[in-house]
């Protein structure tokens, strides 16, 4: 455990900040963003991503309801995400 969270929470919260960013831009599918996100599993996605957001990609994508997330703010990186 690294302060208090261990390396699969910190994997996790990476792979929904990549995944928020892109379900926010709006260019891509929600299978093509799991992939990028490191899933290779789309409904595990879909399940982790529910479970952080309190909504699936696609009903926050229909609502056009981005959520703030303060704890994002120091750990994204200024540029645009890439593939690893």
């Amino acid at each position: 455990m690294l302060f208090g969270n261990t390396v699969f929470k910190i994997l996790t919260e990476q792979r929904m900040k990549i995944a928020y960013l892109h379900v926010q831009q709006n260019e891509m599918r929600i299978h093509e963003i799991a992939f990028e996100a490191g899933y290779e599993n789309v409904s595990k996605f879909i399940a982790v991503f529910k479970k952080e957001f309190g909504m699936t990609p696609g009903e926050m994508r229909k609502k056009k309801k981005y959520y703030y997330k303060p704890e994002f703010d120091s750990r994204l990186p200024i540029n645009r995400i890439n593939r690893w």
